[in-house]
């Protein structure tokens, strides 16, 4: 499991079992001061907001517990006993039947489930600080991430340097392209971090519009490949014109006088190919969570093919008709 796909995922169970809501509330009981004999009532609503969160918070457990990361983090935790029926039932009771924050301070029920969710609190806000910002580090208001993640074929033993290779030089090319499409400088590309799993996540760290642009074209690819891969070369072609933002910002460069139209055409056809080669490397937007074996077996499946290019130079395909669409945004 790679670093920050441990991190996001402690981060997404804090939030999905509603701890740091559950948390302040029992914090906020504890708290209460009072006179001897003389203990606060203990509010309808507070009772009843509480059975909300604690039935939330099972709610994001039996979703968490099915996904392959956050269910193996959550086992390992021994998170599960404190989502028992029996055990929620006579801690929801419990509260409901407190007649005063004195009872509630008493409960051994409530004081366990607040130092299990105070302790995961704490654990994810560790984890975040040591292992997360200490590897992707500080960023400049003008610096983004572009994030690739780079799967390990289920028939290989880790990723091979060719793999690599080829990756390092085609995510720089496409920096370089977005770079000329955007206008901006194309000379601050460095490699952040690789954070290393069962696949590898690569951080990226470049202008923060080209980044922003990257990984709106990955992203965007992404969602297209699934349809892509039963599709005639012809029809992926034409389909670039539709729903993509990097087509709309060469027409934009266009219609500036920034580059001609023939060499946006050509633009355009080298930043797809070069997508085409991170899909036949099996590279792509982080799946994390979503990951299924479905769509790392539609990566296998693509290994070494081409969804978009021709294996022709840009200059060729951007002037071959049909098989490269005009630049124009289609309505």
């Amino acid at each position: 499991m790679q670093t920050l796909e441990f991190t996001d995922a402690l981060t997404e169970i804090v939030k999905r079992l509603r701890a740091e809501q559950i948390v302040t509330m029992i914090q906020g009981w504890f708290g209460q001061q009072f006179a001897p004999n003389q203990p606060p009532a203990l509010a309808d609503q507070a009772k009843d907001t509480f059975s909300e969160l604690l039935l939330s918070s099972r709610s994001g457990f039996d979703q968490l517990s099915t996904q392959p990361t956050t269910g193996r983090i959550l086992e390992g935790l021994g998170i599960k006993d404190f989502y028992e029926p029996r055990r929620m039932r006579q801690l929801i009771i419990g509260v409901s039947n407190a007649g005063n924050i004195a009872q509630v301070q008493a409960s051994p029920d409530v004081h366990a489930y607040f130092e299990k969710f105070r302790s995961l609190i704490a654990l994810a806000a560790t984890c975040r600080e040591l292992l997360e910002k200490q590897k992707v580090g500080e960023l400049k208001p003008t610096e983004g991430i572009v994030q690739v993640e780079i799967i390990n074929y289920a028939d290989e033993d880790g990723i091979s340097p060719k793999r690599l290779a080829t990756f390092v030089e085609t995510i720089s090319d496409l920096h370089r392209d977005v770079a000329i499409v955007l206008g901006v400088p194309s000379d601050s590309l460095t490699f952040r971090y690789f954070d290393s799993g069962s696949d590898l996540l690569v951080g990226v760290k470049c202008g923060k519009e080209i980044a922003e642009t990257l990984n709106t074209l990955l992203r965007q690819v992404w969602d297209k490949f699934r349809f892509w891969r039963y599709d005639t070369f012809e029809k992926r072609m034409a389909s670039i014109s539709k729903g993509l933002d990097i087509v709309d910002r060469i027409h934009e460069s266009v219609q500036k006088g920034a580059v001609t139209e023939e060499e946006g055409n050509i633009l355009k056809v080298k930043i797809f190919q070069k997508v085409d080669i991170m899909i036949g490397i099996g590279a792509t937007v982080p799946l994390g969570q979503s990951a299924t074996l479905d769509q790392k077996q539609m990566l296998t499946e693509m290994r070494n093919t081409k969804l978009l290019g021709s294996g022709e130079s840009p200059e060729v395909v951007a002037q071959s008709g049909p098989a490269s669409p005009d630049i124009t945004p289609q309505e």
